[in-house]
């Protein structure tokens, strides 16, 4: 891959070309007793004398204050323009592209994903958004509407949904490692066999959302509503419900692996009552 050039970016081209006539007038006024004296006297080519070089000097400075002040100012305007343009188009193409699947179409999504992201563009709308099968890293997004978004066997890791509506989306069979859900929608959301390493929910809505069969060990669920959630056949070992409310005993018993939890201690000795076999600290509790 070729590596970036400043003569890529206009406005750094224009920064060079400034700094270059800078030096050159600077250096040439700086010296020009030496010049005069010594060069200009002796140098005479029909109207190119002395006198035209003084003047030719003085509209030099002129040119660079144009430059500096007028050239590189409409360039920046201009450039500000052209890039928001470029970004109303992506947000048009995600909008275009969103249900289409095919691999030429999720290349391309991912692409208008990367430069949406990278704008920290924020309230976007990209409901059923299609990317089943895609690794996707480094989505920090914010208040973005994602509804029926699909990532079935896909990935997605190091990443961040700040206020994100994505109810009804489909996480199945997908890995995500390092990912914060935070005061979102995750409602009805489907993450059946779905691989989890280091995951957060953090007061967002996650009611009957399906877990079940999936390995999420260490999952955090911290100030969230577990009703109607599916846990059936889960590896919850090691998760932390302690902050987390309107659990049902029963449907948390189904899950597969359910050692050394946290969860409140009255909750923990009805669990214990259907699920003797689990592992926890027996100092906490006698039951």
């Amino acid at each position: 891959m070729r590596s970036p050039s400043v003569l890529d970016n206009p406005i750094k081209t224009a920064l060079l070309i400034l700094a270059f006539a800078i030096v050159v007038v600077v250096f040439i006024t700086a010296d020009w007793d030496w010049l005069s004296s010594h060069i200009l006297p002796n140098t005479v080519i029909g109207l190119y004398k002395k006198d035209f070089w003084e003047n030719v000097m003085v509209e030099m400075h002129g040119m660079v204050v144009e430059l500096a002040v007028v050239g590189i100012l409409l360039l920046w305007l201009d450039g500000r323009r052209d890039r928001k343009q470029q970004l109303s188009q992506c947000r048009e193409d995600l909008k275009n592209y969103a249900k289409l699947d095919f691999p030429e179409a999720h290349l391309k999504k991912i692409g208008i994903l990367k430069t949406l992201i990278s704008a920290n563009q924020i309230g976007l709308d990209a409901r059923y958004l299609h990317l089943s099968g895609r690794s996707l890293s480094d989505v920090n997004i914010k208040n973005w509407n994602v509804i029926g978004l699909k990532l079935n066997d896909g990935k997605l890791e190091n990443s961040t949904f700040e206020k994100v509506e994505a109810r009804s989306s489909n996480f199945v069979k997908c890995t995500l490692r390092n990912v914060v859900f935070e005061e979102g929608s995750l409602y009805r959301c489907k993450f059946e066999g779905a691989k989890f390493r280091q995951v957060s929910f953090k007061n967002c809505r996650i009611e009957k959302a399906e877990f079940t069969h999936c390995d999420m060990p260490n999952t955090l669920f911290d100030q969230v509503s577990l009703s109607g959630v599916k846990f059936e056949g889960a590896n919850l070992a090691h998760c932390s419900f302690k902050s987390a409310f309107d659990i049902d005993v029963g449907e948390l018993s189904k899950a597969k692996n359910l050692d050394h939890i946290a969860i409140d201690d009255k909750l923990l000795i009805e669990l214990l009552k259907l699920r003797p076999d689990i592992k926890y600290q027996k100092r906490r509790i006698r039951p």
